[in-house]
């Protein structure tokens, strides 16, 4: 059971650090009412994490632009050497087979929309679909090949 300030305090933390802002005055009458009528804080942070804000925070901090499954840092960790590997090999095929104009679309084989005699213009449209991810991909290993 805590007294006003000491739920005050802890209510005011956890806006700080849950959703990286000062507590509102309504919201913060709420939470002390609740922690000194005995609600844990376990149950307050579980609120928190819950609430639409903080799910737009999360969202904004770390963006899922590609709709991957998000992994923590030890399920995706690959030795450099084997991600340089898999660079040296695609840049190599690259170079030497999908560089040329007719072969530069084999990857897209499931949207039709690229399986065609394509115009300058529907080049230029199909090089900006994987601006995105080409830029992703590249930062992540950029990430996670620092020494």
């Amino acid at each position: 059971m805590f007294d006003q300030n000491e739920a005050s305090s802890i209510v005011t933390l956890l806006y700080q650090t849950v959703l990286g802002r000062e507590p509102d005055p309504s919201g913060l009458e709420q939470y002390v009412s609740q922690l000194v009528s005995r609600e844990s804080v376990a149950q307050i942070i579980r609120e928190f994490s819950e609430s639409p804000e903080y799910a737009r925070k999360r969202r904004l901090l770390n963006p899922n632009l590609m709709q991957f499954r998000s992994f923590p840092d030890a399920e995706v960790f690959v030795p450099p050497e084997v991600v340089d590997q898999l660079f040296d090999k695609t840049s190599f095929y690259w170079r030497n087979a999908a560089s040329e104009p007719n072969e530069m679309y084999w990857s897209v084989v499931t949207e039709d929309k690229w399986n065609l005699e394509l115009t300058d213009d529907d080049r230029v449209e199909f090089m900006e679909t994987g601006s995105r991810y080409a830029k992703r991909v590249l930062g992540l290993y950029e990430k996670y090949s620092a020494s």
